[in-house]
């Protein structure tokens, strides 16, 4: 496997620990790659509310910066919505940055396909700060 990076000839990409194994969606590499020039680096905030249900129902979690474990900072394994306030984020399937990436920009996702996941299965959350 090769990372996003690597195949859309990125030169920098600022995801500290970012690893090599990385499995993106094809959607996901489609998208990063068509608004890389319109994002370059991100110097405002960063927020981002989570939700244990689709279109924005249940338990509302939020966050504001990089989460190596939704399951110890929420006692939440599964995103099932969520609504991108501020910035652009990569969602994990694994703990500590592990596993299939995907990455969300701002705007809604009303249900974990939106982000064309296969399961709602979250792991870790990192802010994607600068190409």
């Amino acid at each position: 496997m090769i990372c996003l990076a690597e195949q859309l000839n990125v030169k920098h990409i600022n995801l500290a620990h970012h690893p090599h194994n990385a499995q993106y969606t094809s959607n996901a590499g489609m998208k990063l790659s068509q608004n890389m020039d319109r994002m370059g680096k991100h110097t405002g905030s960063f927020r981002i509310r989570l939700y244990e249900r689709p279109d924005f129902q249940g338990q509302t979690m939020e966050c504001s910066d990089d989460c190596p474990s939704l399951f110890e900072r929420f006692r939440q394994r599964e995103v099932h919505s969520c609504n991108v306030l501020d910035g652009a984020w990569i969602f994990f399937e694994q703990p500590n940055f592990r596993g299939r990436q995907y990455l969300l920009e701002r705007g809604e996702y009303r249900c974990f396909t939106d982000w064309n996941a296969m399961h709602p299965t979250v792991g870790s959350i990192r802010r994607i700060q600068d190409f």
